[in-house]
């Protein structure tokens, strides 16, 4: 068997939005969801110049709060929602979504890239959203399969990883 993929590699656009203030969910109530919303497309129309288009896109969504947890699940949600014509076409492109609600009484574990003006936001002791849409990394597999006969039987002889950025080599 042989598989083969071809990378072209591309620049690949990134937005990061912060949404200062607290979030609320898809199951506030219909008044605070539809502030929510008006708020996240603000912020989003500002910063993006138009819509992505590629497919395989990912929301993250990071969430530090003080006193009004939100369920991840539920803030993912209005935030996709919020984004859907702004920051992507429809929800069919997105292939990978995430959010994490981090209490500011533990110690925030935002992933780099964090915006400048997110320690100000903490410093200041503010709720905030950060949102990160992007185009996910492609990773290609090329396998050569070969079996080989040894003392323990048959086994795979080699299996390559291709990152979009480089190669990476795995082998038996």
């Amino acid at each position: 068997m042989d598989v083969r993929a071809v990378a072209r590699q591309q620049q690949s656009p990134q937005y990061t939005l912060i949404i200062p203030g607290r979030a609320f969910s898809a199951q506030a109530s219909r008044r605070s969801r539809n502030m929510y919303k008006a708020r996240i497309r603000e912020v989003a129309a500002q910063s993006i110049p138009e819509p992505l288009k590629q497919n395989n896109l990912y929301v993250k969504v990071d969430y530090l709060y003080i006193e009004n947890r939100v369920e991840e699940d539920n803030l993912l949600k209005l935030v996709r929602d919020a984004l859907k014509g702004i920051a992507y076409l429809d929800d069919a492109q997105i292939s990978e979504s995430r959010a994490i609600v981090h209490d500011k009484a533990s110690t925030p574990n935002i992933e780099p890239p964090m915006p400048p003006d997110i320690v100000d936001l903490i410093v200041k002791n503010q709720e905030f959203v950060i949102v990160t849409i992007g185009v996910r990394r492609m990773l290609f597999i090329k396998t050569d399969i070969q079996m080989v006969e040894g003392g323990e039987g048959t086994r795979q002889k080699d299996a390559e990883i291709i990152p979009a950025a480089g190669r990476i080599h795995h082998g038996c």
